[in-house]
């Protein structure tokens, strides 16, 4: 019973390493053909990572990428709407690229949407820094006082 114990644990174990090794090497030929300009090609080699329930923010970015570039809109607004679902719609460059792309696929709803989402947390100023205009009114002298000489 140990031994059954032993050996399925060793399995398991190898079976992990290997895929993290073909997942790796996976990225590796994507990132390559999108060097090479192959972008049609990127979402073949991301396919069985693509087909995950949740595939990893890096592998949706990299066919983001690709769709972009190679003028596949509805692919990279799906891409896009995954991204943003996994990241929460917190970072605002994606949701101004998300923004655009449904724009650019007629999903001009969508688009106002995350526009909006955008243009909401960039008015939000940390709490921490000063606003630009408050320096600027501590630097000048105000009418009722007196310039020293």
């Amino acid at each position: 019973m140990a031994r059954k114990i032993v050996f399925s644990g060793i399995c398991l174990v190898s079976i992990f390493f290997w895929t993290a090794h073909v997942y790796a090497d996976t990225l590796e030929d994507a990132k390559k053909l999108m060097a090479d300009k192959k972008y049609a090609e990127v979402d073949k080699v991301l396919e069985r990572e693509l087909a995950e329930s949740k595939p990893s923010l890096e592998v949706l970015k990299l066919s983001y990428d690709a769709a972009i570039a190679g003028n596949r809109f509805v692919t990279a607004e799906r891409r896009m709407a995954a991204i943003l679902k996994l990241t929460g719609n917190n970072a605002l460059d994606l949701l101004y690229q998300g923004g655009v792309c449904a724009e650019r696929i007629g999903d001009l709803q969508t688009a106002l949407a995350r526009y909006a989402l955008y243009a909401q947390n960039c008015d939000e100023k940390p709490a921490d820094k000063p606003e630009k205009n408050d320096n600027a009114a501590a630097a000048k002298p105000q009418k009722n006082e007196k310039l020293e000489r």
